[in-house]
């Protein structure tokens, strides 16, 4: 891979741009504590509280906030050849009709869909310079019905300036077993299944977002062909978001000498050995499962069901009912 494998430090800066600014305000809602172990990069992610409360309203703004970024395409929302002053006067004539179609996408029909943990995994994985290959949200042709197959394919740059492709599973769950076990089962049906990847990366050769891989796109879908020649530091990883419910995050309070922040972290972290094992102990029974990367991102709420109606009610997406 020419300008990829011999240049990856600079492929990852260029990729490392593109998220720089999720990140810095990731940071800034979310206490994130990484840990890396093997082959495996947790990030233990915990909404940050003021005096009284969980900053969930907060969270879930800025969740919002990043919907056009997520369901539109890079083009559509950078303009080419406009100036500073064009581009202000794009958006201030644009901005309902981009809106309207970016939550036109949204599925409509279920309170359950997993589409606030997608797009938390999208903001994640670009935070940390894993670009989006392809907008599965654009290709689809209905807002009744999710989009089969991998929640997220990204791009990414990993140890000795491998180049790999990202595969992302996002599960919401009340109980975090039930999270880590569908990811699982997902990932080995993936890997047990060639025709899966070879969907995936079809995909990523008709529709990749070209725009926002820039110069790098031609060469990454002439990577993708089976006569490709030199693919020697060409990866796969995964990456998951495993959200669930935590009920020390609606009943616990701080005494006198902890704020509610420093009190609800301090539990936080007295978790994460234990959540550690259980990941890497069913990470290891994949089969192949040291040769590739995982990109892990784990974060508790206080009730899903709350949560996931506060996202949809900021959206405006309205949920239809369904005939008994």
């Amino acid at each position: 891979m020419s300008s990829l494998s011999s240049n990856g430090k600079e492929f990852g800066l260029f990729l490392n741009k593109r998220g720089s600014a999720k990140l810095e305000k990731l940071n800034a809602l979310l206490h994130i504590r990484n840990v890396d172990h093997k082959n495996m990069k947790y990030e233990f992610c915990l909404i940050r509280s003021n005096k009284d409360e969980i900053r969930e309203d907060d969270f879930i703004q800025f969740l919002c906030d990043n919907i056009l970024d997520y369901a539109l395409s890079y083009a559509e929302l950078h303009p080419k050849r406009l100036t500073k002053k064009e581009l202000e006067q794009f958006f201030i004539e644009n901005s309902a009709r981009l809106t309207s179609k970016a939550l036109s996408t949204f599925i409509k029909k279920s309170k359950n869909t997993g589409e606030l943990g997608e797009l938390f995994l999208f903001i994640a994985l670009e935070s940390r310079g894993f670009i989006r290959l392809l907008n599965k949200m654009a290709l689809k042709t209905s807002s009744e019905m999710p989009f089969h197959g991998w929640d997220a394919v990204h791009i990414g740059v990993g140890s000795n300036d491998s180049i790999l492709f990202c595969y992302g599973s996002s599960k919401m769950c009340r109980k975090f077993s039930t999270a880590l076990n569908e990811t699982i089962e997902e990932i080995e049906n993936f890997t047990n299944d060639s025709s899966k990847e070879e969907h995936e990366l079809n995909l990523v050769s008709s529709y990749i977002d070209c725009d926002r891989l820039g110069k790098y796109s031609k060469e990454i879908t002439e990577v993708l062909s089976p006569y490709y020649r030199d693919k020697a530091k060409l990866g796969k990883a995964h990456s998951m978001f495993l959200g669930y419910e935590w009920q020390a995050l609606e009943n616990s309070k701080p005494d006198d000498s902890s704020t509610l922040d420093d009190h609800l972290c301090k539990m936080y972290n007295e978790t994460r050995n234990e959540i550690i094992v259980k990941v890497e102990n069913k990470i290891s029974s994949l089969s192949d499962a040291s040769g590739r990367d995982f990109l892990i991102w784990v974060m508790p709420f206080a009730n899903l069901n709350g949560t996931r109606s506060k996202f949809r009610k900021k959206l405006g997406v309205p949920i239809k009912k369904v005939g008994i």
